[in-house]
């Protein structure tokens, strides 16, 4: 026939039948009456009349159907079961023969009934049932009678059966036969699917056969695009007892061009009822495309089952087909690969040719020819499983008399590389060994000929390779081709001698090996020079010095030493490594020592283990010629070395990380090695046409096959990206997403099987690094799948970790939609893609690291002493073995207890150091392990005393182990078989692919074995896959379930232990996991044991043992894990983790060690890792955790612990540590079964912030919390209890701990989801928005509903802590955390709270009440199902709490000023980090000299709080501290380059290192600790209230004091008007009289002019203008300025105090700000002020502006003095003069200053007087007077620079200290004269009024810091005394002197600044006041006022 075009499938099988088309069907059958119904041969049964019927060879009669029914004889719900029989007779004979019948089901027995059929012969006896074996329906009968027998008890009947005549020549074809047929141009050739049930729960039937067959002989398959043979099976879940099917594919002289590939994918291949047997004979498959000829064998339910599957491909010829993959993959087989040829065929890339994987298989591949084929591999086998059949043989696997030649990957032979496996012949892998005998192999453009990559048991463990010629005759070259144990430690040992040195014949069937020549070859042991492959004997790396040929012979530096393959340093031999001598390593290359290593360096001169650097590589490869050029078969091209070294760094097979350079050399070494004839480009031609062909059919497999998806990777290919959201990693960290590019939808992944490998094939794809990669299953809450409903999901993957992008992965088979379709919101795919690149571009990749083990995995064969040793060395750059980080470490310790001290383990590309069950003590000593981009530093101790206890005390927990630990067994070894002599350990880690593995042990000398679990963590799915993963021991190798002893499996509720971080605390056991038939221990003659584990992450797997009965404890048991004075920062996955096993565990010490900024915060509650140091302890009974610091990484401190018993029990000591600035994680927290005790003593826990966990966890361990300070952590609870403890009565104490500022957040949602809401934003919205919750610090929005449903849920409420049982004691303890709602909340009382929470005598805040504290405590009071607390009495203080004026947790030295507060940090830090921490806590170290009084308190105090916190643990000797504790201080007698210390007991100031790591004290100023006030909203409201009202009443005091003194100064006003117009009008008349008198007595009466004139004025008055207003009486209503003359109030003169008199008396003091002290202040910024005070404290004021007043007297007792001294009118005249010219030249030399600040002249800058006192002085002698005149006055004018800067006092004025007073003289008669007064001079002088002026400028930021102005006496007296003058309200406009100036122009313009005495500060810049005409500055300050005037 010809099937062409038929836009699907050209020929499909499916043979299935709907439940509608089979109801149609069995109708007519069943709806018709029985005469009519017997009359078409219907007969319905049970009927009793009818015992016989027969079928006859006639058309009518050939058939009979019986139909069951429910009839009177056998009704619907019998009372008894129904029993009916009838012979079934063929009449007919033939040939003499008899005849036969066929029978076939029509309808198959239903499910709800229980009705059967069975069918039987009686002569063979042969028995059929219609239920059991419905698969063998159609049978043919072997006799011409058959025996019915028809049953049912219960159910409605359903069977209808269809017997069938047949004569002898006839037969039932079973098979599909397409022969000499054309299959072209379709998507699909052939589409087949098969199944494992036989219905569905929709009634369809699958009509499966228990032999079916399809059969292709001579079809020509031609340009079908898709591929040729699609085969689909959709069931994953197979029901108990179904029989298993064969089905056969035939494919028969076929020819297959131009196609896609022969691909089967099986959509299930855990569990399958089909066994597939495929013969491919004698066909041709040329010219196809992506031609992968994929066979995946599903696995078979029943696994012991004696039907297996079978792949015989023999006799055909693959040629010239493009992407040629041919893979057999999949569970056991038989497999027969033989006389195939390939030729000139093309591999996809990271590809080879052909393939055989998975579950090993019996494999014979013999007889085949690949020639000229390109790809990474031509033969290549990979085993991942074992197979439960032949245990007590290896299954056989043969590649024999194969000839492989001429094939090639590199253009050129200078292309090889020869450190990894980067191309072959031939390779073997995995679980199985391969014997490869009479090959003929020369491939000289293959890297290598053999690859040995099986699983050893221990390293000499071999693979026969012999008899083969290798191209090559000569040994050293062979030994070059072979790729083995020598190149990688981790692979087997190639055993290749003897080997053939001529080309044989080996494939001709005449040839026998005598015939052929033969040679053998021996072991090299390498050289110093040249260290590589396995060392026997010992050797000795010293420094060695080199200098330049060529005089004058400079010194050359020194050379390293360089390891460039694995070096493995074997049992006797030893490594000596000098002083200063460094070991340059290869990439990838590894150390295993399993000798001994010495490396013994100084701390001057340290060994070193460093990568190679970029010149090293350039001189080994031969770019630089050098001696040390290695020889090998063909030096590199730098070209292809750009390659390797990019693939080195990256970490995976070739081409993995390729860019341009080297895809140009792939492309042009195809296109040279491309043929060129015209047949071959005929057809690329017809193919780019065909390709072009537009068949625009719809593609209809969707729609005839529903459950038929694209499920191979070769026609899946999508994008993904990363979701990153509120990440802090940018794009390298996110949720997966896919990109459906059909329909442009965003695909989120939520497989909850995907795995880490997975995770590095995503960063991969996305350009990113790979091997730090890391994910998580985690909620997306702004992603529900309710809302956002998506058409197609992303299939799950099975990745390797080795491919380019994630849909070039293998399809994981489990078929199961739930576990990777989007069902919730709450997993989804997570990842981070890690920097795996921790070395500087001068570095060419990481190497493999250092790894120290035993040889033998037996304890009894391992050696009992360890020589070795590693001091003062650095380990940089190690950690990245053979390509994969996952199975190394920078250094590894197996079973092996080495001396390490002193060393440097930094930048390692994950993992720094694993310790692995090690042996005698574990000390490791000042190590630093920084900068690594995994674990800082994990250890696994084991120390097995018994010979099998039970195995249900087993922990459950992560396991760390890596891939490959070497003295242990892997359970996937390819060795099935061990004998065991004393005791062994085994064990599995899970990988991204599922595995079957077996192992079978035998005891020696017939000895009885014994084995246990030790640790365990299985993988456990949230649905039944089909096959639950599980550990099953048997004491039978037949694996038959009469001998299984036990089934070790996870718990159903397993799945959720590690995927989310919280379940991640949990430390369950094994004791609910474990099913067993025996009793333990499990102990038998010969143990078998079956593991089925699917594909999963690392931290699942075991460890067991096997012991050989009567077994002995081990004698080399660890007694002590002590880490101590070490640093372990910056590890992006984690600091310290610990982990222990057996009966009894050692004791842990980890003292005086830093933990800092380990771990990577990526998103919500999402970080690398979760606690920085995690101890998980397993009967351990003593751990001390002291003087460690614990600050900046995510998460805390971790110790989950259990114990088989009280006798087990730990006790643990947590004391003198620092947690603070820890994040994201819990900061302490404790896990138990309630044995446990731990006391957590003097630990500071500040500042640690976590909104998804508590601050301090403890559950079922019993706590001691004594002396701790807690503040400022915020999390969901500052403290939470849970469980009960059953060691202690009172389960948990607090004693004298102070919790202080801490912010509780609560546990639940407390807010609305906001499912599929995403604002206008086109961005994500934020975390914030979406999962606020727990991480809200406000309550703002909170629902209501919400907190009105709390009830016993109490985790709710914001509480200090949350108590969870009733044995707690609470006393004296300090709780100020207003923040929180509540302090102290309990949970629901249960049946084991028999008491009540003992909480008296604690301080519960402010005021000490019991109200305060009830409010401060939710409880039974509250609530009556919660637990009750015994809160009374209450502290009322705090005082007895705290030292002095400290806070909490500080105590205090000193007195009065010199008092301080201090803080003890017992944690070790260097002397920088100890400053940062006092730094962040507003403290410092303390300053100390020799001498200093503090110095001897204060280390007194440290050393008794040290003696004081002595635990009975501690007093033992090997847990014992130091005497004489050095703690960090400052110190000015320390170099510059050390830093201070103190001793504790000694008092000794001494220095040291400052990058040591030591304790330290900080110190901050003392106050008084006052509680905060109790903000109620009752007192709040009343405080406002009077606060109004007392306001109110002053406002109205104020006005009524106003009112009344303005009413009193009018009435006084107006009388001294009144009184000084009658004075007028009398001096008036007076006047007229004396003139008249004058004109009378003429010049004879000239001297009584001086008589009359009584006012005379001092010498000061000259230097002011001359007022000329009113009588003095009437210048100050209230008596402010009294003059000092002897004239009463009615002499007509002015009379002015002397200005000088007044200055010269002032209090000058700077003014003082309120609640300043009066002590020196050392932290002020600037210091105290000092002015001059005069002699005499006789001070003036004058005008307070301040205070509302008019005026004040100077002095109420010199109203009526005389005047000795006042002024003539001639002296005043001539001073008045000489004033106003200076004054006018002053005008016009001055300029007003920038920013509007005002500076005076020189000599007339205006003063700014501070007068403090109202008493007047003495008047001044004229030598006094002149002192001061001539004695300059300075004025200081300090102004901030800036607005940031502090605001400095109020200006001062000083002048030098007055001269004591002398006598009073008179003056010169001259000075005496006196002027007449005139009226008309009232306002003849007076000038308009001046413009106001402009407002003050902004405050300057000019630096004016010692702007001054110096001013004569005599000059300030006179601005002094205008100003007096201008004080009288009485003056209306005056001018203030009579030169002519221009209106604005101030009197004093600004000039430049003159030479400072003292200094003074300007507080504030002036304002101006404008009152009565006078322009007046005024400065307001706190205390004081001035004034300033202009």
């Amino acid at each position: 026939v010809l099937l062409s075009r038929s836009g699907e499938a050209g020929l499909r099988y499916d043979p299935r039948v709907s439940g509608w088309e089979q109801t149609d069907i069995v109708s007519w059958l069943t709806h018709k009456e029985q005469p009519e119904a017997e009359a078409n041969n219907v007969y319905y049964i049970p009927n009793r009349s009818i015992s016989k019927l027969q079928v006859f060879e006639s058309q009518l009669n050939q058939r009979k159907f019986l139909v069951a029914v429910a009839n009177d004889e056998c009704p619907l719900n019998p009372s008894a079961p129904c029993t009916y029989e009838v012979e079934m007779l063929a009449s007919g004979w033939e040939y003499g023969m008899d005849s036969k019948m066929a029978v076939q089901i029509v309808n198959p027995v239903g499910n709800e009934t229980d009705e059967d059929v069975i069918l039987w012969e009686k002569g063979t006896g042969r028995k059929w049932s219609a239920r059991k074996d419905h698969i063998k329906f159609p049978l043919v009968t072997s006799e011409r009678s058959l025996m019915v027998q028809y049953t049912r008890s219960r159910g409605k009947p359903k069977l209808v059966l269809l017997f069938l005549f047949l004569d002898t020549q006839e037969y039932l074809d079973r098979f599909v036969h397409l022969y000499e047929s054309r299959v072209e141009d379709n998507d699909y050739g052939f589409s087949s699917a098969h199944y494992s049930n036989s219905s569905f729960a929709d009634g369809t039937l699958t009509n499966r056969w228990d032999k079916e067959k399809l059969w292709f002989q001579k079809v020509n398959f031609t340009r079908n695009s898709e591929s040729v043979i699609w085969i689909h099976s959709p069931q994953h879940q197979v029901l108990p007892g179904t029989p298993i099917a064969e089905i056969t594919y035939h494919l028969d002289n076929c020819s297959l061009v131009d196609n896609g590939g022969v691909i089967e994918s099986h959509r299930d291949s855990y569990a399958s009822a089909n066994v597939f047997n495929w013969i491919i004979w004698s066909n041709t498959f040329a010219n196809n495309t992506d031609t992968g000829f994929s066979v995946r064998l599903p696995d078979t339910y029943d696994l012991l089952s004696s039907k297996t599957h079978s792949f015989r491909m023999t006799e055909n010829r693959f040629e010239n087909n493009t992407d040629l993959r041919v893979i057999l993959d999949g569970y056991y087989a038989f497999a027969n690969i033989s006389s195939n040829n390939f030729t000139d065929n093309w591999a996809p890339d990271r590809f080879g040719i052909l393939e055989v994987a998975g579950m090993e298989k019996h494999l014979v591949m013999e007889r085949n020819r690949f020639f000229t084929n390109w790809g990474q591999w031509m033969i290549r086998t990979a085993m991942t499983s074992h197979s439960l059949r032949s245990l007590a043989a290896p299954i056989p696997a043969l590649i024999q008399y194969n000839y492989v030649q001429f094939n090639h990957f590199i253009k050129k032979v200078e292309d090889y590389v020869d450190m990894w496996p980067r191309s072959y012949a031939i390779g073997c892998f995995g679980s199985q060994k391969m014997d490869v005998h009479f090959n003929r192999l020369k491939n000289v453009l293959l890297d290598f000929e053999l690859v040995a990559g099986g699983i050893p048991l221990r390293v000499e463990d071999s693979m026969n390779v012999t008899y083969n010629w290798w191209g090559v005759a000569n040994e050293a070259q062979i030994a070059q081709r072979i790729f083995d144990v020598d190149d990688w430690n981790t692979y087997t040992m190639a055993r290749y001698s003897p080997f053939f040195v001529t080309e044989e014949h080996f494939i001709n069937f005449w040839w026998n090996p005598s015939i052929g020549q033969l040679a053998t070859a021996d072991h090299v042991e390498p050289g110093i020079d040249d260290l590589k492959g396995r060392m026997y004997q010992s050797k000795n790396l010293t420094l060695v010095k080199e200098y330049w040929p060529e005089f004058p012979h400079y010194l050359k530096p020194f050379r390293p030493y360089r390891i460039v393959r694995d070096l493995t340093i074997m049992p006797g031999a030893t490594l000596f490594i000098q002083t200063g001598v460094e070991v340059h390593i290869w990439p990838n290359v590894r150390i295993l020592v399993l000798g001994n290593l010495q490396a013994n360096g100084t701390l001057y001169d340290p060994i070193r283990f460093k990568p190679i650097n970029t010149t090293e590589y350039d001189e080994i490869k031969g770019r630089i010629g050098t001696r040390y050029k290695r020889s090998t078969m063909g030096e590199a091209d730098m070209e292809e070395e750009e390659i390797e070294g990019r693939w080195l760094e990256g970490g995976g097979p070739f081409i993995r990380q390729l860019e341009e350079p080297a895809r140009r050399i792939l492309s042009t070494t195809r296109k040279r090695n491309r043929r060129s004839d015209v047949e071959q480009r005929v057809m690329e031609y017809i193919r780019r046409k065909r390709a072009a062909f537009d068949r625009k059919r719809a593609d209809i497999v969707y729609k005839q096959f529903p459950a038929l998806r694209r499920d191979d990777p070769y026609y899946q290919s999508f994008e993904i990206r990363l979701n990153t959201g509120n990440s802090t990693r940018g794009p390298h960290a996110g949720f997966i997403e896919a990109l459906n590019a059909t329909n442009g939808e965003v695909i989120p992944l939520c497989d909850r099987q995907f795995t880490l490998r997975n995770a590095m094939v995503v960063c991969r794809q996305l350009g990113m690094e790979t091997q730090a990669a890391q994910h998580w299953v985690t909620p997306q809450w702004g992603y529900d799948p309710r809302l956002r409903l998506v058409k197609t999901y992303v299939e799950p993957r099975e990745c390797r970790g080795e491919e380019m992008r994630l849909d070039e992965c293998p399809l994981r088979l489990t078929g199961n939609d739930s576990q990777w379709m989007c069902m919730d919101n709450e997993h989804f795919n997570y990842v981070h893609c890690g920097m795996n690149k921790s070395l500087s571009s001068e570095y060419i990749g990481n190497w493999g690291g250092i790894a120290f083990a035993h040889d033998e995995y037996d304890f009894d064969k391992q050696t009992t002493k360890d020589p070795s040793y590693i001091q003062y060395t650095e380990i940089v750059g190690g950690g990245h073995g053979h390509n994969d980080s996952l199975q190394s470490a920078g250094l590894q310790l197996f079973f092996r207890s080495p001396v390490i001290n002193t060393v440097n383990i930094t930048n390692s590309s994950l993992n720094a150091v694993q310790v692995i069950s090690p042996r005698d003590q574990l000390v490791l000593f000042n190590v630093n392990i920084t900068d690594n981009k995994g674990h800082g530093l994990h250890v696994l101790t084991m120390n097995l005393q018994a010979s099998g206890p039970a195995s249900a005390d087993a922990p459950l927990g992560p396991l760390t182990l890596p891939y490959l630990s070497p003295g242990m067994i892997n359970m996937c070894a390819a060795t099935k078989t061990i004998s065991v002599q004393g005791r062994i350990i085994l064990y599995y880690k899970y990988d991204s692919r599922p595995v079957d593995c077996v192992k079978h042990f035998i005891g020696t000398g017939g000895r009885k074995l014994s084995f246990r679990i030790l640790k365990a963590n299985f993988y456990s799915s949230f649905v039944d896959l089909g096959r639950p993963d599980a550990l099953r021991v048997y004491a039978s190798a037949t694996f038959s379930p009469a001998f299984l002893l036990a089934d070790f499996r996870a718990p159903p509720s397993a799945q959720d232990l590690y995927t989310t971080p919280e379940a991640a605390f949990n430390f369950p056991s094994l004791s609910n996991t474990v099913k067993t038939t025996m009793t333990d221990p499990l102990s038998a003659e010969q143990l078998a044991l079956h593991l089925r584990a699917s594909a999963a992450d690392g931290i699942y797997g075991f460890i067991a043992e096997v012991v050989a009965l009567p077994g002995t404890p081990e004698s080399r048991t660890v007694n002590e894990v002590s880490l101590r004075a070490s640093r372990i920062e910056k590890n992006d996955q984690g600091a310290f983790s610990y982990a222990n096993t057996g009966e009894i565990s050692p004791s842990v010490i980890v003292e005086d060690c830093s933990f800092s900024f380990n771990g990577i915060h990526l998103y919500g509650n999402i970080s690398s890792s979760m606690q920085a140091v995690e101890m998980r302890l397993h009967n351990t009974m003593q751990l001390l955790f002291r003087g460690n610091s614990l600050v900046s990484n995510r998460g805390g401190l971790l110790i989950a612990a259990r114990s088989a018993s009280a006798v087990a029990r730990l006790n643990a000591v947590v004391k003198n540590n620092l947690f603070s600035r820890n994040s994201n994680s819990t900061a302490i927290a404790f896990f138990g079964n309630d044995y446990q005790t731990v006391l957590l003593l003097n630990n500071i826990i500040t500042q640690n912030y976590a909104p998804y966990f508590e601050t301090i966890l403890v559950e079922s361990v019993a706590l001691n919390a004594t002396l701790n300070v807690v503040s400022n952590n915020t999390g969901l609870h500052t403290v939470e209890t849970r469980g009960h403890t059953r060691v202690a009565q009172d389960g948990h104490t607090f004693i004298r701990n102070v919790f202080t500022d801490n912010l509780a957040l609560g546990h639940g949602h407390q807010y609305k989801e906001h499912y599929g809401y995403f604002p206008d934003d086109p961005k994500w919205p934020d975390e914030f928005n979406l999962r606020p919750k727990r991480q809200v610090l406000s309550q703002s929005g909170v629902s209501f509903d919400w907190w009105t449903h709390v009830g016993t849920e109490t985790e709710r409420y914001r509480s200090t802590i949350l108590a969870g049982s009733s044995q707690q004691h609470f006393t004296e303890n300090v709780f100020n955390n207003p923040g929180n709602d509540y302090e102290l909340t309990t949970t629901k009382h249960t049946q084991y709270d028999l008491g009540v929470i003992d909480a008296k005598n604690n301080y519960w805040g402010y005021p000490g009440t019991e109200s305060v504290a009830a409010g401060k405590i939710r409880d039974q009071g509250d609530y009556s199902a919660l637990i009750r607390v015994d809160f009374q009495p209450v502290l009322e203080s705090n005082q007895t709490l705290v030292d002095g004026e400290c806070p909490g947790g500080w105590w205090m030295i000193g007195d009065n000023e010199f008092k301080s507060c201090y803080l003890f940090v017992g944690a070790a830090a260097t002397y920088q980090r100890a400053l940062e921490y006092c730094e962040s806590m507003d403290a410092f170290i303390p300053y100390l000299q020799a001498e200093d009084r503090r110095r001897l308190p204060l280390s007194r105090k440290v050393d008794d709080i040290i003696a004081a916190t002595d635990t009975d643990l501690e007093k033992t000797k090997e847990f014992s501290g130091l005497g004489d504790t050095p703690f960090w201080v400052s110190s000015v007698d320390v170099p510059s380059i050390q830093c201070g210390i103190l001793k504790s007991r000694s008092g000794q100031l001494m220095f040291r290192n400052c990058n040591g790591q030591l304790p330290f004290v900080c110190e901050r100023g003392a106050q008084a600790y006052s509680s905060p006030p109790l903000w109620r909203g009752g007192v709040l409201i009343a405080i406002i209230i009077v606060a109004v009202l007392a306001i109110s009443l002053f406002l109205l005091c104020c006005c009524w004091f106003w009112k009344s003194r303005r009413r009193r100064e009018d009435s006084i006003e107006r009388k001294n008007m009144l009184r000084a117009s009658m004075q007028l009008q009398k001096k008036s008349r007076q006047y007229e009289r004396e003139k008249q008198f004058e004109s009378a007595w003429g010049s004879s009466h000239e001297s009584a002019k001086g008589s009359i004139a009584t006012t005379p004025h001092d010498t000061l008055y000259q230097h002011q203008p001359q007022p000329v207003s009113g009588p003095l009486s009437a210048r100050s209503p209230t008596e402010t300025v009294h003059t000092t003359c002897s004239d009463s109030l009615s002499t007509d003169q002015y009379h002015y105090q002397s200005r000088s008199e007044l200055y010269s008396s002032a209090d000058y003091r700077s003014p003082k700000k309120r609640g300043s002290k009066s002590s020196n202040n050392p932290y002020a910024e600037i210091p105290n002020l000092t002015s001059y005070h005069p002699s005499k404290p006789g001070d003036v004021r004058l005008r307070d502006v301040h205070h509302g007043g008019r005026h004040r007297h100077l002095d109420a007792t010199t109203a009526g003095s005389s005047c000795s001294t006042c002024l003539s009118d001639s002296e005043r005249s001539s001073a008045r003069d000489s004033y106003t010219a200076e004054s006018e030249s002053s005008i016009r030399s001055s300029s007003a200053s920038s920013q509007g600040t005002i500076t005076l002249p020189e000599k007339r800058r205006p003063s700014v007087t501070t007068f403090s006192s109202p008493v007047r002085p003495a008047a001044p002698t004229p030598r006094a007077a002149a002192a001061t005149a001539a004695a300059p006055m300075t004025i200081h004018d300090y102004r901030p620079q800036a607005a940031h800067q502090r605001v400095p006092s109020a200006p001062t004025y000083s002048q030098p200290a007055a001269r004591p007073a002398q006598p009073v003289q008179q003056p010169p008669a001259q000075l005496q004269q006196q002027q007449p007064f005139r009226r008309e001079n009232l306002y003849a002088q007076s000038m308009p009024r001046r413009p106001a002026p402009p407002p003050p400028p902004a405050r300057s930021t000019t630096n004016l810091r010692g702007s001054q102005t110096s001013l004569s006496a005599a000059t300030v007296s006179s601005l002094a005394a205008n100003a007096l003058a201008r004080s009288n309200p009485n003056l209306y406009e005056q001018p203030l002197d009579r030169s002519p100036r221009k209106a604005g122009v101030p009197l004093f313009a600004p000039t430049a600044p003159a030479a400072s005495r003292s200094l003074v500060a300007l507080n504030a810049p002036s304002e101006v006041l404008y009152r009565s005409g006078r322009d007046v500055f005024r400065h307001a300050d706190e205390d004081e006022e001035t004034l300033v005037e202009t």
